[in-house]
């Protein structure tokens, strides 16, 4: 979290992921509700972490930063 990065949800603010080889495979709004998600993710154990429950959940991975 951050308390200074001035993004209001008004600017549609967006999260983009990339996978290994920098290619985009998700774009949605950053300030998306987490019921209205696609797709749920699941942790090691198979609970899910985020998301709304679905029969799909994918696996979640950890943050690299």
């Amino acid at each position: 979290m951050t308390s200074d990065a001035r993004l209001k949800a008004g600017s549609t603010p967006e999260l983009v992921s990339y996978d290994a080889k920098n290619v985009e495979i998700d774009r949605r709004p950053l300030f998306q509700a987490e019921d209205q998600l696609e797709h749920c993710y699941v942790g090691p154990n198979g609970k899910r972490i985020y998301g709304k429950p679905t029969g799909g959940c994918r696996p979640a991975e950890k943050w690299r930063g």
